[in-house]
């Protein structure tokens, strides 16, 4: 017998910068690049510059294989000042 995971609905007013994100809470920067559009570049600046906290925002793994954290990435676009 499988189960089958589904994700609640999100909150009314919340919006998800990555759509389909599944179950995942970490992706590799090229994904993040590929679902969001953003450059790897605008990533490092932001880790180069303290906006984004390695290990909250983003974390290097085995093989300097970097990922961003996609609930962290999505607070972050929603508390941006417009």
């Amino acid at each position: 017998m499988t189960t089958q995971r589904t994700m609640p609905a999100p909150a009314e007013g919340t919006v998800s910068a990555l759509p389909n994100e599944g179950d995942y809470r970490w992706v590799l920067l090229a994904e993040h690049c590929r679902r969001t559009g953003e450059t790897s570049q605008m990533v490092h600046t932001r880790r180069k510059r303290g906006i984004w906290l390695d290990g909250k925002h983003t974390k290097l793994a085995s093989k300097k294989r970097l990922y961003v954290n996609v609930e962290e990435y999505n607070r972050w676009v929603e508390n941006q000042k417009h």
